[in-house]
């Protein structure tokens, strides 16, 4: 039967029918709701006589206008009574809490860091709801989430931000928590211009340099002479650093890139005033090497504008 002369018959009938996506295992229902538009929606069932009461439960409910727990409710009870079981369910904050410590060994750590920020931050904007069930998290959440995230933070990291609660809520729809994603149809914001970071000139490095402390100095000048990144530098051990072949060894936190570094001629002779003083198992810069330990990231417990912005003066 085709596919029109089903949804004729499903108008008339007021019954849902069952069909398949050639790349899923499970029966898809498609039904017409209170307004007569049509819908699709997946029964997370390969049992088409489960599937179809799953599909009739769906089209009686949005024609009832009823919520998502309701419909959720509707379908645990054909589930236990098909199946004998009950359609797991899980909070937010306990079901992302568990996929953060599934991701940690398959993502580089600077990855793991960054989607446990995503979802301290959406934990904090849900508030009591994420302790709900997930099925009460909507479209219209994620979205202002979104919309609150563009009001004070760049576009990319917005962007990052729904990146990852798609990737939570897909697996959350994959072991069947959830029977559709709040995040799927949530656009992502538009790029903004890019912007140039501009180096310091001479000036505004004596002034940095004037009031810094020791070691603020000693990073400030490692981003001028290396063009690092600040979580790098503060990283870095005696052990990075060959003053006999004139070299500093790493890896790249970000890019997990093995870097072979020139030591310029002023950084050499710095650091020549520093090595006296520590082996080669100690951090150089050991108290920015305490707080990038705690934190993860060195922007989370330093400030950092004075030695991005000498790594933009070795950049140019």
């Amino acid at each position: 039967m085709g596919g029109r002369r089903r949804m004729v018959l499903s108008r008339v009938l007021g019954r849902a029918f069952l069909w398949k996506h050639p790349e899923s295992k499970y029966f898809m229902a498609r039904f017409v709701d209170v307004n007569g538009n049509r819908r699709n929606r997946s029964t997370q069932s390969t049992n088409r006589k489960e599937a179809q009461k799953i599909a009739d439960a769906y089209e009686a409910a949005t024609r009832k206008r009823r919520t998502a727990k309701q419909v959720r409710d509707v379908i645990t009870e054909l589930q236990q009574e098909i199946t004998g079981e009950e359609l797991p369910s899980q909070s937010f904050r306990a079901f992302a809490e568990a996929w953060l410590d599934r991701k940690k060994p398959e993502v580089y750590d600077a990855t793991w860091v960054f989607y446990k920020k995503t979802v301290r931050k959406f934990t904090a904007f849900l508030s009591t709801k994420a302790d709900l069930e997930m099925i009460e998290i909507t479209f219209a959440d994620v979205l202002q989430f979104r919309n609150e995230g563009a009001k004070t933070l760049t576009t990319r990291t917005v962007n990052y931000d729904l990146k990852c609660l798609r990737m939570i809520f897909k697996a959350a729809r994959q072991e069947r928590i959830v029977s559709e994603d709040p995040s799927e149809f949530v656009s992502t914001t538009k790029k903004a211009a890019p912007k140039v970071r501009r180096p310091f000139t001479i000036v505004e490095l004596q002034s940095v340099m004037a009031i810094a402390d020791d070691e603020w100095k000693s990073m400030i000048r490692f981003g001028l002479y290396t063009g690092q990144r600040l979580g790098d530098i503060a990283r870095l051990k005696w052990g990075n650093v060959d003053l006999e072949k004139g070299e500093i060894r790493l890896v790249a936190q970000k890019t997990n890139k093995p870097l072979v570094l020139p030591i310029a001629a002023p950084l050499k002779q710095h650091l020549e005033s520093l090595l006296a003083h520590s082996g080669r198992d100690e951090p150089v810069h050991a108290r920015a090497f305490t707080i990038v330990g705690k934190s993860g990231s060195a922007k989370e417990g330093v400030a950092y504008q004075g030695c991005s912005q000498s790594r933009a003066c070795c950049s140019s």
